[in-house]
């Protein structure tokens, strides 16, 4: 019934993997228990750990990060004929998970392993299209790939938008109104998440 955490998302000449897996939900326990029409704490840890499977997959499911978290995306084979239009300033390099909050790391490594700091770019964080433009191409031989770690996410419980916090819940209480019944895709379903997270999903991109 559980998500496993996010590891990987790959694309044809991109891969992103979390840095950093948040380790509290994106919704509120107490309005949890009160959708539930629960009054006592016997069932406090287990009802977290719903919410927390709930909001790991409302996170896969929008291709959004809701509490705040670390990713790194790795932009491969600098050098490979049809890849290079990703690094001249025309294109950018797209960033999955967004809200993006701030870029912690911009590298350009070589094929030694060697890192080069990228600093001339700029971030477009618009809502869905989080991409880092270079306002210069990146010189030299022999680069093997880019990678941009950052921290996105809504951050606190309350910055997360009302219908995702709704679909959460929803989610959520259904786990545990038919806890063995079914996975948390159809329970998402069921529940009505999807339905509730509607305009939030963004594409996952090249």
């Amino acid at each position: 019934m559980f998500l496993s955490p996010i590891n990987e998302r790959q694309t044809a000449s991109a891969n992103t993997s979390a840095l950093t897996i948040p380790d509290e939900p994106a919704a509120e326990l107490s309005q949890l228990k009160e959708l539930l029409r629960i009054d006592d704490d016997a069932q406090d840890g287990y009802l977290s750990q719903l919410l927390l499977a709930a909001s790991q997959y409302a996170v896969q499911f929008l291709n959004r990060s809701l509490r705040t978290q670390s990713w790194k995306r790795t932009f491969d084979a600098f050098q490979q004929p049809g890849l290079a239009r990703e690094y001249f300033a025309q294109t950018g390099l797209f960033l999955p998970y967004g809200p993006v909050k701030s870029i912690s790391k911009l590298v350009a490594v070589a094929q030694d392993g060697t890192e080069t700091d990228v600093t001339n770019f700029y971030l477009n964080n618009s809502d869905n299209e989080m991409r880092i433009y270079l306002k210069e191409g990146v010189s030299g031989r022999g680069f093997a790939y880019i990678i941009a770690e950052y921290v996105a996410g809504y951050g606190a419980i309350a910055d997360v938008p009302a219908l995702i916090q709704q679909g959460i819940l929803q989610h959520a209480a259904y786990l545990f109104e038919h806890r063995g019944d079914c996975g948390a895709d159809e329970a998402a379903k069921l529940s009505g998440a999807k339905g509730m997270y509607g305009m939030y999903r963004v594409r996952t991109a090249e």
